[in-house]
């Protein structure tokens, strides 16, 4: 926790200087962005060294992150969310998420997907509490559904998380699919080191 919250450059000089089982350690311990974010800072070898000591899901997952862009929405999102199929009632939705690992700070907004995994629909989770158990999660969804591609500019990402006063910013491939998402706290963050 005291690794992720110091600057990137300094990240990577603390993770070079541990040995590679302790960097590891340190890494699986971490979120899927906050290491691809760590390891993005340090030399190509370095970093393929490192994520040899990753469970081989971790590591398929940072690999996933460190594929796209800094500036880009990919290299802001987080795979850390919460998604149930669009035909769950509130009360199977609730089982999810106490099933789910996801850290709380993900799960200010629930992501709606279809049979194909496409995004559906954004359900803030305040609004869920507040609805009958037997209620079906898609008729929760907000109106107006956001959402960015990998590839899109974070100063792009920046607009619409002004314009729209967003939380969370789905990310979808090119067939629609819902890959990651970009929070506020990402957003905050990148401001304040860019400056």
């Amino acid at each position: 926790e005291a690794l992720s919250e110091v600057e990137p450059r300094v990240q990577a000089r603390i993770l070079e200087t541990l040995d590679r089982q302790k960097a590891g350690d340190i890494l699986e311990e971490m979120e899927a962005d906050e290491a691809a974010d760590m390891l993005a800072g340090l030399p190509a070898e370095t970093s393929n060294i490192l994520l040899k000591e990753l469970s081989q899901e971790d590591a398929q997952e940072v690999r996933e992150l460190l594929q796209f862009e800094e500036s880009s929405a990919g290299g802001l999102m987080t795979t850390s969310f919460v998604a149930v199929p669009e035909e769950l009632t509130v009360a199977d939705a609730v089982a999810r998420i106490r099933e789910s690992q996801v850290e709380t700070d993900a799960l200010d907004t629930l992501f709606l997907i279809d049979s194909t995994h496409r995004l559906f629909g954004a359900v803030p989770v305040a609004r869920m509490l507040l609805a009958a158990p037997e209620t079906v999660m898609s008729s929760l969804r907000q109106e107006q559904l956001i959402f960015a591609e990998p590839q899109m500019d974070r100063k792009e990402v920046i607009t619409l998380f002004n314009k729209y006063n967003l939380h969370m910013l789905p990310i979808v491939d090119e067939a629609a699919r819902l890959v990651g998402v970009v929070t506020v706290d990402d957003v905050l963050s990148m401001l304040i080191r860019t400056g």
